[in-house]
């Protein structure tokens, strides 16, 4: 069961993505797990974990609620399967569906701007409107996606967008899914619908259901469906569904949806670069960049989430450096290769380091699985090794480098809140395996912290469980004053504290820049009338919305 921080931010960014009904539908699945549409309704009016009046406004009908799971399935925030019970009955199968609501899924959204911005810088205009319209539709046919990245950038053609389509395809930012049904398969039928709210406006329970992709909102009039679609005795009982038989003829074009697994790990890429930039230099960023490229969604992403890893040549990873630019052209190539060779040993120097390093015998091995390069210059490179003696491939060690952004991120977290008196502490009670036990007058000493503000530091951090106590007694009658009272940290427990804090600093941006938009409003509509007074709290307010909007992206 999610955390009620968690199911709180959850919610809200439902909300902003799609309005006050799938809000209210998703809290519901939120809070209590898988649950059919019969359940959504009959918990739909009951108080919820949020705490808000809305929530018993009114109670939600079954429009409502079938608009609003069309929208979620079709956005892949919801999957859905048969009941278990049901499951090999094909002829109530399409009744009896249960719901489940993938929180990742949810908080993937907010990292959507992220998403854009990274297929921008790496692929072009093109790439970035093409993924925007997935991300916008949810699952998009290859029609309406090529169609509506033309109409938008309006100066290129046909063959440059569908270069870039193939390019987003093989390097998995964009796949392939079913056009009708869940993500498992099931026979549940899909709506085509923006990410604007869902409405509850329908005057019949029976709703067409367009092709996937296309642009009628998931609120549009419905019309009687046809009799193949739906078998049921009362018009709350299901969901519509797809005769599986008529499919193929639907089925008219591909289907692409956005691959949350690539692009989470090409966020993780990016920071993993950024850390390094900070504490070493940019060259060895770059180094570092080129053989990230080795890094690559492991199979079947959506739903292993491993990675996999292979190893590179040090002339597969120079012509990767020329492949990114990262080699400027007129400088001596022998310098920079032995550049590159100090950076390598550097960055694999420790067994412990983000680099690891390893011995392969005669020529080295092939590296096709992480590489797709265009004119296969890299697979080359590496051809052109030398045979004969000791051999050197270098590659990511994916599980230090995810130690290695936690790490940074806790101690940013900890630095933020308690200063560099808590970080010290933080540092020197973690820096052991497992981590030591220390009294305080030894924490403050080691550290360097005054006394009198190392303890409200060191007190706070207990009290926020960043930091554990533990007595140890004198004696088996000593007073608990008497004791020995050691602090140490629980790593495990200082993780889930951090993300708690984080989930609430975005929730708590994002509920205060929803407040200030809503002064902001008013002012927006008239600004071409505005008195300078008004003018200057327009300025303001935009200033305000900037910093909270860079704070929580």
């Amino acid at each position: 069961m999610d955390s009620v921080r968690a199911i709180h931010l959850a919610a809200n960014v439902l909300r902003d993505h799609f309005g006050d009904v799938v809000e209210r539908v998703g809290l519901v699945m939120l809070e209590r797990g898988p649950l059919s549409v019969q359940d959504v309704l009959r918990f739909g009016g009951i108080p919820s974990c949020a705490g808000t009046d809305s929530m018993l406004i009114e109670p939600l009908t079954f429009q409502q609620v079938r608009n609003a799971l069309l929208t979620l399935v079709q956005h892949g925030v919801v999957r859905t399967k048969p009941r278990v019970e049901v499951a090999n009955s094909d002829s109530v199968r399409s009744m009896l569906q249960v719901y489940t609501i993938d929180i990742e899924e949810v908080f993937a959204r907010m990292r959507f701007p992220h998403f854009l911005e990274y297929v921008r810088a790496t692929y072009g205009d093109v790439a970035q409107e093409l993924l925007f319209t997935a991300l916008k539709y949810g699952r998009v046919t290859a029609n309406i996606i090529k169609t509506e990245a033309r109409e938008a950038l309006g100066n290129v053609s046909v063959e440059e967008v569908e270069e870039e389509l193939k390019r987003l395809l093989d390097d998995r930012v964009l796949h392939v899914v079913a056009p009708f049904g869940s993500a498992v398969g099931g026979p549940v039928a899909v709506t085509a619908c923006s990410t604007g709210p869902v409405t509850s406006a329908v005057p019949s329970s029976h709703a067409r259901l367009p092709q996937s992709g296309g642009s009628a909102p998931s609120s549009a009039a419905a019309e009687p469906a046809q009799s193949g679609k739906r078998k049921l005795a009362d018009d709350d009982q299901q969901l519509a569904a797809w005769d599986p038989g008529d499919a193929p003829r639907r089925i008219r074009e591909s289907v692409y949806r956005y691959d949350m697994g690539t692009l989470n790990l090409c966020m993780c890429k990016s920071l993993i670069c950024r850390v390094v930039e900070e504490r070493v230099n940019g060259h060895a960023a770059q180094v570092l960049t080129s053989i990230l490229t080795a890094v690559q969604p492991g199979e079947s992403s959506a739903e292993n989430r491993g990675v996999s890893v292979q190893y590179m040549s040090f002339e597969a990873v120079e012509q990767k450096m020329r492949d990114l630019g990262h080699h400027q052209p007129g400088r001596d190539p022998e310098r920079e290769r032995e550049k590159l060779r100090k950076v390598l040993d550097l960055l694999s120097a420790h067994k412990d380091s983000l680099v690891s390093r390893r011995h392969v015998a005669g020529p080295t091995s092939n590296f096709k699985a992480a590489e797709k390069g265009s004119s296969g210059s890299t697979a080359d490179a590496v051809r052109r090794v030398v045979d004969g003696g000791p051999q050197c491939e270098w590659a990511v060690d994916w599980h230090g480098a995810r130690r290695l952004l936690l790490s940074s991120t806790t101690s940013q977290l900890i630095r933020d809140q308690f200063g560099p008196f808590g970080l010290r502490i933080f540092n020197l009670l973690n820096e052991r395996n497992p981590p030591q036990k220390l009294e305080e007058k030894d924490i403050f000493n080691i550290c360097m912290v005054p006394p009198e503000e190392g303890r409200a530091v060191l007190n706070a951090m207990v009290q926020s469980c960043v930091v554990s106590w533990q007595e140890v007694p004198r004696s088996a009658n000593t007073p608990l004053s008497a004791s020995y009272w050691l602090y140490y940290v629980d790593r495990r427990r200082v993780e889930l504290t951090m993300l708690q804090s984080v989930l609430q600093a975005a929730l708590n941006l994002r509920l205060r820049f929803a407040a200030e938009s809503a002064v902001v409003e008013p002012l927006e509509s008239r600004r071409d009338s505005l008195s300078a007074r008004e003018r200057a709290a327009l300025n303001e307010g935009r200033r305000i919305e900037d910093a909270l909007e860079r704070s929580f992206l």
